[in-house]
Order: structure tokens, then sequence, then C-alpha cells
């Protein structure tokens, strides 16, 4: 009895005691990370920095406390449509930054699109949210005119594999095994089913491993049987594609291809360090920083077959170069290199990588970012991917890449040879994932290491959202990985039976092999080494390709000029400029006026250049209606036997900003009325009455006079002041 007793005790307590025993192991986290957080805000202080991430939760400030004419005159521009693609991957700091302007252009009866795909939602870790899509009906109400719209055309792959990609992700039911995850409702079959729209035809391949031992090299085998296989079905290289989950897998398979002497186009083999041209400029900049002997050696040796003269001439050229070199900065020095020994011309890809690689390291390192720096900055990171070409086409070479990268792109050919890895993301020993859960008692968010025993603690239903919330995660990946092929699609997993182990259970080959059997169960064939495979299709066969075939190499044109040549500076800002940078109210009022009038045809055209400069932004809101009043006032000045709004009714011709040519000069008189008691002459001004302009508008009358034109009465209109003056 008192054993009972004890047991139900324990049971009773065992939750509260998962609980501190979470809390109490990440402590020490929460503590170094609250030092890590003053550290870094007291560096971008002293250092005036401010990290792109931090942006949207800036903006987010400003948009929760200011209405959408304050956005769009920091904007500077006023859009009336938005579209947002790739939404599934949108944060919510994003779109609570986008939906004021989102919903003020709704409110104006404008059309606004949101594409995005749910299934394709693979950047959760970095805030992605496709519960927003869902959200959108929702959030705008029955008749806020939101439409949804279901793509139902596949322009990207064969039938075969649409068909099969159709089946394969669509749930009737929302229980999937394994597990208790529940599948979201985007994967019903009305979500998922597409229409192939290619008349191709295409193949299918998924095949099992016996086990787990060595999987990874053996699925390599099975692919490279599988592209020597292709490769003889005339399907070159450059159209496979091996798609894997992370970079270390990726560079594991591209060393396996390399050693098979399969060409392999990775991020190992665009290192820009490879490229002769590269280390060339390189060692340049080593002799301009240390005149090092060795360095100017390595430039005689790679300019020799250029006939670019001795060591010594070599020597007086660089002189001459780092002369003016000095006053550069160091991207301008790195071009001037590429420009005196004509690399610009043949560098292609690799120069503008170089360039880029120069351009990255410059933003990054702010004031002290000189030769020297770039130098050791060079040597610390000439191997990584910092130093690397994004891309390149047109090599015949397999590409190996991950998912991640790979999404948004199609592929002849893929492969996927490592379809085994969780699908959800426990800590282990050697890898520790953080979930963020709300404490009850402290009302804090809190760190805790995302453990199974979770589970028994008070943090169970964060527990559960974040496996079902793996779950997705990893079948979106899955999704976007099978929907990357067009005419091929190979995939090899390991066949390891459950056993009722739970770290069986959550691997992603668990899923495809329970997937396979309840879908293809009568299509399965057994391999005589053990596993089976699903075949659906043909294997693609390419077209015989006659007489010698040169490899092709990647082209891209560079052009590279000398930008003080061509830069001339306007040295006068534009009006706008003028207007947002000045102060006085009565100026002001007196420029945007002066904009209105200078080009109008009529009295609605001042108006409407008045609402655009509001649109703009130039003028805020109170601004608007002041000068709008102001406006009217001028219009209604008496000029004459009418007022001022006469010159503006089209009822007789007119010129704006008429050149008046003479001998010793140009004059511009702002707008000329030709009525039939002569031509009057009308100037703008934003300034208190002068002698000097009733001097200048009696000129242009005289000048009308000479020309041959009855002088009419003369107007100062002063736009600040409100006033008009008559000059005879």
């Amino acid at each position: 009895k008192m054993a009972h007793e004890l047991q139900e005790e324990i049971e009773r307590g065992f939750g509260d005691y998962v609980t501190a025993y979470a809390i109490l192991n990440t402590l020490p986290l929460v503590a170094l990370l609250s030092e890590i957080e003053k550290r870094l805000e007291r560096y971008k202080t002293e250092n005036n920095l401010i990290p792109i991430s931090d942006f949207g939760k800036k903006v987010a400030e400003v948009v929760k406390t200011e209405p959408v004419p304050f956005i769009y005159w920091k904007v500077g521009e006023k859009f009336e449509h938005y579209l947002i693609d790739e939404f599934q991957d949108t944060s919510r700091i994003q779109w609570s930054n986008l939906f004021p302007l989102v919903e003020n252009s709704m409110a104006g009866g404008w059309d606004n699109l949101c594409v995005g795909d749910p299934k394709q939602s693979i950047y959760r870790w970095r805030g992605g949210d496709p519960e927003i899509i869902r959200e959108l009906p929702e959030l705008f109400g029955p008749t806020g005119g939101v439409r949804t719209e279901r793509l139902k055309g596949n322009w990207r792959s064969a039938p075969e594999i649409v068909s099969f990609n159709n089946r394969f992700f669509s749930f009737d039911s929302p229980d999937i095994s394994p597990g208790d995850f529940q599948a979201p409702p985007f994967y019903s079959p009305g979500h998922v089913e597409q229409k192939p729209q290619k008349k191709i035809s295409g193949y299918v391949s998924v095949s099992s491993l016996p086990d787990e031992h060595d999987f990874r090299e053996r699925a390599l085998d099975r692919v490279l049987e599988n592209i020597h296989r292709l490769q003889e079905r005339m399907i070159p290289l450059a159209d496979m594609t091996v798609l894997v989950r992370t970079n270390r897998e990726g560079a594991r398979a591209a060393d396996y291809f390399f050693r098979k002497g399969i060409d392999v186009l990775s991020p190992d083999s665009l290192m820009l360090n490879n490229d002769r041209r590269v280390r060339f400029l390189v060692s340049l900049f080593n002799y301009l920083e240390n005149g090092e002997e060795l360095y100017l050696r390595e430039l005689t040796l790679f300019l020799s077959d250029q006939d670019e003269g001795s060591e010594e001439d070599l020597a007086r050229r660089i002189a001459s170069l780092q002369n003016r070199l000095r006053p550069l900065s160091l991207y301008e020095k790195a071009e001037a290199c590429l420009q005196e020994f004509g690399l610009h011309v043949q560098g292609g890809s690799f120069m503008t990588g170089f360039l880029e690689a120069v351009y990255s390291f410059s933003q990054s390192s702010g004031e002290g970012g000189g030769l020297a720096a770039f130098l050791e900055w060079w040597e610390e990171n000439k191997e990584s991917e910092k130093c690397a070409l994004k891309s390149i086409h047109g090599r015949n070479a397999l590409q190996v890449m991950t998912i991640h990268k790979a999404k948004g792109l199609e592929f002849p050919v893929v492969f996927i040879p490592f379809a085994d890895w969780e699908m959800i993301g426990f800590s282990t020993g050697f890898r520790q994932n953080t979930l963020w859960v709300d404490d009850a008692e402290s009302g804090l968010p809190l760190p805790v290491s995302f453990h199974k025993y979770l589970k028994k603690s008070a943090f169970e239903h964060d527990f559960d959202e974040e496996v079902q919330k793996n779950y997705e995660d990893n079948l979106n990946i899955l999704y976007v990985a099978f929907t990357r092929a067009s005419r091929a699609l190979y995939i090899v997993f390991p066949m390891k039976e459950g056993s009722g182990d739970e770290t069986a259970s959550s691997k992603i080959h668990t899923f495809i092999r329970e997937r396979l059997a309840r879908l293809y169960a009568d299509d399965l064939k057994p391999l005589p080494q053990g596993g089976f495979c699903l075949e659906l299709g043909r294997e693609p066969q390419g077209e015989e390709q006659h007489g010698e075939q040169e490899e092709s190499q990647a082209s891209f044109g560079f052009i590279s000029t000398p930008w003080q040549e061509r830069l001339h500076i306007k040295r006068a800002s534009p009006e706008e400029w003028a207007l947002l940078r000045e102060e006085d109210r009565a100026v002001k009022r007196g420029l945007a006026v002066h904009r209105c009038f200078e080009k109008a045809k009529n009295e609605d055209d001042i108006q409407r250049e008045l609402s655009l400069l509001f649109e703009k932004g130039v003028l805020n809101e109170k601004e608007y209606d002041e000068f709008k009043s102001g406006l009217e006032k001028i219009m209604g000045l008496s000029a004459g036997e009418g007022h001022v709004r006469d010159f503006f009714s089209g009822v007789y011709p007119f010129l704006n900003e008429a050149v008046l040519l003479t001998g010793s000069g140009d004059y511009r008189p702002d707008r000329l009325l030709f009525t039939p008691r002569g031509v009057v002459v009308i100037d703008y001004k934003t300034g208190s009455p002068r002698e000097e302009d009733r001097r200048q508008v009696q000129t242009y009358r005289s000048l009308l006079e000479e020309a041959g034109y009855q002088a009419g009465e003369g107007y100062l209109l002063y736009l600040s002041k409100g006033i008009i003056e008559r000059v005879l």
C-alpha cells in the first residue's frame, strides 16, 4: 500500500518536477542571453549601427502610431497597388508593417495581389507564417473584397510526376501516421491536386535500401548508377540536380561525385580563389601593400604570355598605378586594377564575384576597410561561401544544392538521395534545439530544451504545438523537394521497419514508407539486394548529339568604365527636395503653389498638382488643407477687370515658360496670355515685392513689343504673401 501511495505521489508531482527541471536547465542560458543582448545594444550604440533584423521592429513601432499619409511622406511615394510574392514566407512583423498600406489601398478601391503556397512554407525558423494566408478573408471580413483563387495548372512537371505528388500529398483524413500529426487544411485533395499542362513523358522512382547501415554511401552509389544510365540515354549532366537537406550533406555528396569522376557544380567548384585572374589581383594587392618581390614575380609570370615586358617595366607600371589609387576607395582600387590590366574585358563572372566580395567587405568593415584589412579578411575567408560565386550557368555538370536553395526553381532530373531526416527536431546529446514557452507564473517567455519529456510538463500545450509545426515544416520541405523535377524524380530512403521506437517513427523515411504502402501497395517491386522500388512512367531519353561537342563555358558580359568620366553632378536640387527641406511655412507655401502654377493649363491642373504633392508626402495633411485654402484666396484676387482665376479659364491662348530669345540672353516669363487687348504677362514670385521684379516684367513687355506683339498688362503674383501687383 505504501509503495502504491508513493507511486501516486510521484506521478502527481512528476509534472512539476519536469517543469522545474526544464527551467533550471536553461536559467544559465537566460542569463547569458541577457548579457549578450546588453553588450550587443552597447556595441550598436557605440558604432552607430542598426542590424537589418531590427528594421522590421522599428518600422512596426512607427506604423502602430502614425497614419498612412505619414508613411507615404516618409517613403516619398504613394503606391496604389501592392503585389506580395512568396506570401507564405511573410512574418507577422512584416505583415503588420504592410497591412496599413494594403488596407488603405483597398479602401480606395484599388486591386492588390498576394501570391503564395502554404505547402511551400519552409522558412518558419526565419519568421515565415503560412497562417496569415488563411486569415486574410477573416481579417477583411465578408465584405472586404478578398477573393481566393487556386491555380490548378502545373506548368513545370510531366503528368506522371504531377499525378504522383497529387496522390502522395493529398490527405482525405486529417490524421497522418506516424504519431499524432494533423494534416493542415492546405493538404486536402482540393488544395493539392493540380492538372499537368506539359505534354511530355515523365518518370518517378522511389526506392528503399534494406537498412540504415552506411546508408548515405550506398544511397549515393544508387544515384551514381542512375546518372550513368541517364548519360547513356543522352541526358546531359547539366540537366541533373541532387537535392539535400543540409550543407554538410551537400559537401559529402559533392565530394563523392568528384571522386567518381563526375563534374560537379557546387559551392566548392565556384570558389573565387580557384580562378587565376582573381589570384593575380590578390597578388597585386599584396605587392601594392608591402612591395615584396615574391608577389612581383607572380604578377610577371601571369603576364608573361601577354608580352607585357620585363619585371622592371611591370614595377614601374605598378608604381604609376599606385599613385592613381591613393585617393580611391577600396572598391574603386579593385576596379581600377581590373581596368589597368584588361581583366574587365576577359574576366567574366569571376571578376564580378571578386568585386562583389570587395564591396561586401567594404560595407561590413566601414572606415577600417583598407587594403591591408581586406587581405587579412581574404586569407580567412577565401575558402568560405563569402568568396564563392553565387551561381553559374552553361556548364555541363551535376548540380548539388540544398532544398531551401532550390525553392522556386525547376530541374529536368532531380535526385533526393538522403530522404531520412528527422520530422521532429528534438534535442539530443549533440544538438540542442530550443523551444520558447510562456511561463504562467512570471508571465515571461523562457527558453527550454525541446525534449520529449516536456509532454509531461506544464508546457504540454507549447510542446504539442511545436511538434505539430515540426511535422508541417518537414512535410513542406518534402513537398518542395518532390515538386522541383520536370522530367524525372528519383528518391532514395532507408527501409527501417518501425519497432514502436519513437525515434524511428519521427523519421521522414517512416512517413514515406507508410504512405507508399497505403497508396501503392500493388505497385511496389522487391529489389534483388533488398528493399523495394516504385516506378511510374518511363525514364527520359535525350536526343543524340552529332559531331564534336565543345564543353560549354559560361559567358558573362562584364562592363567596367571609370565612373569619374561619366558621372555629372547636378548642382541644383529638385523642387521636391527644396520643399521637404524648407522649414519657413510662408516660403514653403510659396514654393508649393509656384509648383502648382508653373505648368498648369487650367485651374483643374493647379488643384491636381497640389493633390499630387500631398500624395507624394511632400505636404502633410495640415499643410495640404492650409495651402488649398490659400490657393483659393489667390485665385479670387482681383486682376484688372477680372480675377486671377480668369488667367486659367482657357478662354485665351497661352504659353507657359516661353523663351524670349535676345542677343544678350534668354528670358522666360512664367505665363503669357494672348488676349485681344494684347499679350498679358504673368510672373510668379515666392518672396516679398521688390522693384527688381517690376523691372523684370517691364523687360518682358518691351521684348514682346520688339518682337511685333502688342504688349498688354503685366502682373506679379506673390504666392507666399497672397498678393498681386499690376505692372504697366
